[in-house]
């Protein structure tokens, strides 16, 4: 090699190795995540894109900071430009899957995987549906149990309960059921008092639960009555004398429950009439004077009456 050749082999070697200093020097750290917060506003998949123009690029694309206010729903993104997402996002502040089961089964597959597989830490994942693909709702579930805050969960089952009831981080929970087996034997949740578990730094603040079975309900209420601001609960009035329609369609003994559950900190309580529950405006009002004279309520309120 001459003299000449091996200058200019040093020379494109030396450039190579300033891309990103000269880069970083163009565009400062907090220069580049304001330009990098407009991308990510339009497009996420463009944010990915961005990260893979240099190491610096990807250090400021990859930033908590800057993902840690991004949603994504499992539609509505192109299929690969969805797993690039999930693969390279450190957080996001929510994840939507309500509708991962309604698209093509090829893109689904890819897509659940892609979930399964990233390591991005959430704070709130919604439209979890057991039923649906219960080993990826309970593995979806498990990936994220140590950080989430916020969880909405339909047709739940007894190892979703469970898994629920690790989560010492969560905060908001919306729960439903609808899994005949839970009705045959009822999961019931641990009490941190009696168990020996409670611990000071968790519990829910918000709960919204329906069509669980009564003990499972009773369980729950118990587990978070330290905590638990707002509760909405699905259930109805006490109807006909016989009771033959049943927990939660009916409950003549509603005040004497929600007392029996000592709620230390609860102030609304929303009850909604939905799926088939029982409900008239004379026995609604005097459920619910019942229920006012027994709690210390800011905000009480029917769905069918207010």
């Amino acid at each position: 090699m001459s003299a000449s050749e091996s200058d200019d082999s040093r020379e494109g070697s030396a450039s190579d190795g300033d891309c990103d200093g000269a880069l970083a020097a163009t565009l400062p750290d907090l220069a580049l995540l304001q330009v990098f917060e407009y991308v990510a506003a339009d497009s996420l998949d463009d944010l990915v894109s961005a990260g893979q123009v240099c190491s610096h690029w990807r250090r400021v694309a990859a930033s908590g900071e800057l993902w840690r206010r991004r949603r994504l729903r499992s539609h509505g993104l192109a299929t690969l430009a969805f797993t690039r997402v999930v693969a390279f996002a450190p957080r996001l502040l929510a994840l939507d899957v309500c509708w991962i089961n309604q698209i093509s089964p090829e893109d689904r597959v890819i897509r659940k995987r892609a979930l399964l597989e990233s390591r991005c830490k959430l704070s709130r994942l919604t439209g979890v549906l057991c039923h649906r693909d219960a080993d990826w709702a309970h593995g979806l579930l498990g990936l994220h149990a140590a950080h989430l805050r916020e969880l909405e969960v339909g047709t739940a089952d007894r190892d979703t309960l469970r898994a629920v009831g690790s989560m010492r981080r969560l905060r908001v929970l919306r729960l439903s059921g609808g899994d005949p087996r839970l009705g045959e034997d009822p999961y019931v949740f641990p009490d941190p008092d009696r168990s020996g578990t409670y611990d000071a730094g968790q519990g829910l603040e918000q709960l919204e639960v329906r069509g669980l079975p009564r003990d499972t309900t009773v369980s729950l209420l118990r587990a978070h009555r330290r905590t638990l601001r707002k509760l909405t609960l699905n259930v109805g009035t006490p109807g006909p004398a016989d009771g033959a329609a049943g927990w939660p369609r009916t409950c003549p003994d509603l005040p004497q429950l929600l007392q029996d559950c000592k709620f230390k900190n609860l102030q609304e309580l929303v009850l909604t009439r939905y799926a088939g529950c029982y409900h008239t405006v004379p026995e609604c009002s005097q459920q619910r004077g019942v229920v006012v004279r027994i709690l210390n309520l800011h905000l009480f309120q029917c769905s069918d009456c207010s």
